[in-house]
C-alpha cells in the first residue's frame, strides 16, 4: 500500500524570499491517515510583517519564543516524510514557491517528491461549490480544526475533508484506491469529472454546453444589432412582454423617468405630483440601476410607439433583457395616471378619516369633562349631606371675634395679669383674654413702662427659656 504525506505551511508573506514559520504534516497509507501529525515553528530571526500576522496571528515575538532553528526542524521533517510524495491544499505554493526554495536557500537536503493537489481534487469532486478554498469548505462541512490558519489546524481540516467527504464520494463511483484517485485527477476535461460525480451523460452535457455557447453568441449578436438600431424598439418591448399589465405603482421613495410625449399633460406637472407624494423624477437621459419606473408617454403623434429607436427605450430594453432582476418596471402613461388618481382618492379618504377621528376625540373629551363635572357636583352634595347630618340640619357658622374697644382690651389684659400666680407670656394672655395675639403684642409695646413692674407679665422669650430649663 502506497504512503504519502499531506503538509501545510504558514509563512511571512508571499514575496520572495518566503520564510516558513509554521509547518505541519500528516502521514497517509493509501486513503487512511496513520500515526500522529508533525508540527513545528521555525525561527529565521526575521520580522514578521503585520499583514502576515493579520492572516495567521503569529507575531515576531511569538516565533522568537516558540520557534526552533530551521535546520533542526527540517531534519526531523525529512525523517518524517522520507521519500513520500508530498501533497497539500494548493501544492504550487506550499511545495513549488515555499518549501523547495527554502530548502535550497538554507542549503538543506531535499526530501520527498511533488504529490497531488487536494485543491484540484476538491474542484473535480465537489463541482457544486463555486469556490474550493479551505476556509469556505471548512465552514460548509464543519471540518475539524484546532486553530484556523495554523499549519496543524489546516492539515486537520484537509484530512477531515478527504476522509469524510472526498474519498467516500469517489469510492461511490468506483475510484476507491489511491491509484484510482490519481487516475480521477488526470481526467480531462473537467466536465468528465463533473459528469461522473453528478451522474450526467458526458456527451449530452458537452452538446448542451456547445449549444449554450452558440446561443450566447447569437444573443450577444442580437443585442449588438439592437444597439445599432436594426430592430424597432417598441415592437421588441411588446414582443418580450416588458410592459407590466395593471401595475401596482408606488410613489414614496421611488424614482421615475419619462419617455415620449404625454397625452395627459406636461412632464413638469406630473413631476410635481410625484414629488408631492414622496417620489423622485430623474433628470437624466440614461437608465440607471436606481430607476424604478420608466413611464411611456402615449401622445398619438409623439408618444413612445413613435420612437422607433429612442435612446431611453433602447437602454431600458437592453438592461431588462440582460438582467431580469433589475427593479426597473416599464409602465404605460394610462396606468401611471390611474395610479396618480388613486393616490389622490386615497389621500382624500385619509383626510376624511382623520377629520372623523378628530371629531370622535372631541366628543370623547367633551363627555369626559361632563362626567368629571357631574362627579364633582356629586362629591359636593355628599359633603353637604354629611355636614347636615352632623349639625342637625344647620349649616355651620364660622366663629367670629367681637371687636373690642381699647379700654376693654386694657381691662382684660390687666385682669389676667393680676390673677396670674406667676408670669404670663403674650400668647397665654391672648388665650385667656380672647384678645388677638398681635393685639396683645401691640398693647404691651404701647404700655411697656406701666407693665414692667407688674408681677404677672413675662415676655414669651423668658417663658420659653424657663420651659427649656
Amino acid at each position: 500500500m502506497s504512503t504519502w504525506t499531506l503538509i501545510d505551511t504558514e509563512t511571512d508573506g508571499f514575496n520572495s524570499p518566503i520564510h516558513v514559520i509554521d509547518i505541519a504534516a500528516q502521514k497517509f497509507e493509501g486513503l487512511e491517515p496513520v500515526g500522529k501529525p508533525f508540527q513545528a515553528f521555525l525561527d529565521h530571526n526575521i520580522t514578521i510583517p503585520a499583514e502576515a500576522t493579520a492572516v495567521h496571528g503569529y507575531t515576531t515575538s511569538f516565533i522568537s519564543k516558540h520557534g526552533r532553528p530551521p535546520g533542526s526542524v527540517y531534519k526531523e521533517l525529512r525523517a518524517f516524510v522520507a521519500g513520500d510524495p508530498v501533497s497539500s491544499h494548493y501544492i504550487p505554493f506550499d511545495w513549488n514557491r515555499t518549501l523547495i526554495p527554502e530548502l535550497i536557500r538554507l542549503k538543506e537536503p531535499l526530501f520527498g517528491q511533488r504529490g497531488f493537489c487536494t485543491l484540484a481534487l476538491a474542484r473535480r469532486t465537489l463541482p457544486e461549490h463555486p469556490s474550493h478554498k479551505l476556509d469556505l469548505l471548512r465552514d460548509f462541512y464543519g471540518l475539524a480544526c484546532s486553530r484556523p490558519h495554523s499549519a496543524l489546524g489546516d492539515v486537520e481540516s484537509v484530512v477531515d475533508l478527504l476522509t469524510r467527504i472526498i474519498f467516500p464520494r469517489l469510492a461511490s463511483i468506483g475510484f476507491d484506491s489511491l491509484e484510482k484517485v490519481q487516475e480521477f485527477l488526470c481526467l480531462q476535461p473537467l466536465l468528465r469529472c463533473k459528469s461522473l460525480i453528478l451522474g450526467l451523460d458526458y456527451e449530452e452535457e458537452r452538446r448542451r454546453i456547445i449549444e449554450s455557447k452558440e446561443e450566447k453568441r447569437r444573443f450577444e449578436k442580437f443585442l449588438t444589432d439592437v444597439t445599432c438600431g436594426l430592430y424597432p424598439i417598441p415592437s421588441l418591448i411588446i414582443d418580450y412582454n416588458l410592459i407590466e399589465e395593471e401595475p401596482a405603482i408606488q410613489f414614496e421613495g421611488k424614482r421615475f423617468l419619462f419617455t415620449g410625449k404625454m397625452a395627459w399633460g406636461s412632464r413638469a406637472t406630473a413631476a410635481t405630483i410625484i414629488q408631492e407624494r414622496g417620489g423622485m423624477v430623474s433628470d437624466s437621459n440614461t437608465i440607471s440601476r436606481e430607476l424604478d419606473y420608466l413611464v411611456l408617454g402615449e401622445d398619438a403623434e409623439k408618444g413612445w410607439t413613435a420612437l422607433l429607436n429612442g435612446g431611453k427605450l433602447t437602454q431600458a430594453f437592453l438592461k431588462r433583457v440582460k438582467d431580469p432582476t433589475l427593479p426597473l418596471r416599464i409602465v404605460r402613461e394610462e396606468d401611471f395616471i390611474a395610479a396618480l388618481l388613486n393616490s389622490m382618492n386615497t389621500t382624500l379618504d385619509q383626510i376624511q378619516q382623520l377629520e372623523a377621528r378628530i371629531q370622535q376625540l372631541r366628543s370623547q373629551q367633551h363627555q369626559e369633562l361632563k362626567d368629571a363635572l357631574a362627579a364633582a357636583r356629586k362629591t359636593v352634595a355628599d359633603l353637604e349631606a354629611q355636614i347636615a347630618a352632623v349639625t342637625g340640619g344647620q349649616a355651620p357658622v364660622a366663629p367670629t371675634r367681637a371687636r373690642m374697644t381699647s379700654e376693654e382690651v386694657r381691662s382684660r389684659i390687666l385682669k389676667a395679669l393680676a390673677a396670674a400666680p406667676e408670669g404670663l407670656g403674650q400668647k397665654a394672655i391672648a388665650d385667656q383674654t380672647g384678645v388677638g395675639y398681635q393685639t396683645v403684642i401691640a398693647f404691651m409695646r404701647a404700655n411697656g413702662t406701666e407693665l414692667q413692674d407688674h408681677r404677672g407679665f413675662e415676655d414669651d422669650a423668658i417663658v420659653a427659656s424657663k420651659m427649656d430649663a
